[in-house]
């Protein structure tokens, strides 16, 4: 459990060790060979530009806005990492946006969460409340699925094909793959594009969207600052939605979520644990039982979770919350 600093003066450092930390202390062994910096708290609309006492009051609710203590867990500080990049050249960065916006291919999330179900039975029963194609089914291997676009969400720059090549590949920031960290307690398996696919429009702004089957994402290995945590390598595939300089319908935001160009886009679905089929004490110890999700007499077991997606070359970081559901009667 966690409580808030008061940052109305200067706080120096406020340290706490994680459980492997103090176990290194005591062996003798503890010793800082790195750290990462993150702005998580940080609320950047609070700065203020117009603060009637000038500029150096600018960022003053920002500095007073209170902070969390530094806790243990080592997936609960910092998840918004900020970056060291090589380059100072770079005037913008890419970021993850959900697309929702493609009908019958990209699911949309039901308050505030993707709902994933177990099996067929379940996805048929949540479908009637949340709407078929805005739920997904385990482990199967097409659309709909969640889709995630990179590049530059911004009205500074049209999303025109040398905008892409210049500010997004010309300065190494396609992300072609992405790491998608899963908890291994509950989700065992991630697919992604295989390659090939098309997302894309023409100067008519007529969309072609195919994904193709989604294959098994590279194999999971351990994901070192998140515990319990695989990482399995997702791959993207280009996204090639453009600006054409009309106007009215059949724009390039109406179908993508970004702004300005675009570099990937990948589509993401997961498959559950075997356990998670049944009545598994998971659901009791993690979750909820029998819970009466959209009213009703239906009953439901489920269990929320985080996906922690970052792209391969940008780093840009997005967290999916995804609930996975099971159908237990009514």
């Amino acid at each position: 459990m966690s409580s808030f600093l008061d940052n109305s003066g200067d706080i120096i450092l406020d340290v706490t060790l994680t459980e492997t930390g103090r176990v290194r202390l005591s062996q003798g062994q503890f010793q800082i060979s790195k750290f990462a910096l993150g702005d998580d708290e940080i609320q950047y609309t609070l700065y203020d530009k117009n603060h009637p006492s000038g500029s150096a009051y600018y960022d003053l609710e920002i500095l007073q806005t209170p902070v969390l203590q530094a806790m243990t867990q080592t997936n609960a500080n910092i998840n918004y990492g900020l970056l060291s990049l090589a380059r100072n050249d770079l005037l913008y960065l890419p970021e993850l946006k959900i697309n929702q916006k493609i009908g019958g291919t990209a699911v949309s999330p039901y308050n505030g969460a993707f709902y994933l179900a177990v099996n067929a039975t379940t996805k048929s029963k949540v479908g009637a409340h949340v709407g078929a194609t805005n739920i997904l089914q385990s482990g199967v291997q097409n659309t709909p699925a969640v889709l995630v676009e990179s590049g530059l969400d911004t009205g500074e720059l049209k999303g025109t094909a040398a905008n892409r090549t210049t500010y997004i590949i010309g300065v190494n920031l396609l992300d072609n793959t992405y790491k998608c960290s899963v908890d291994s307690r509950f989700l065992v398996n991630v697919f992604s594009p295989a390659g090939g696919g098309t997302f894309s429009n023409d100067a008519n702004g007529t969309m072609t969207v195919n994904f193709g089957t989604l294959a098994t994402a590279g194999a999971g290995t351990s994901a070192q600052a998140l515990t319990n945590y695989n990482t399995f390598t997702a791959r993207g595939i280009a996204d090639l939605v453009y600006y054409y300089g009309y106007a009215g319908s059949g724009l390039d935001t109406d179908n993508s979520a970004l702004s300005g160009p675009r570099g990937t886009i990948t589509a993401l679905n997961w498959e559950a644990d075997s356990d998670l089929l049944s009545a598994s004490p998971k659901y009791t110890n993690f979750g909820a039982t029998d819970q009466l999700v959209f009213g009703g007499s239906e009953k439901y077991d489920y269990i929320d979770t985080l996906v922690y997606l970052v792209g391969g070359a940008s780093s840009a970081t997005i967290q999916i919350p995804v609930r996975i559901i099971r159908y237990v009667s009514g």
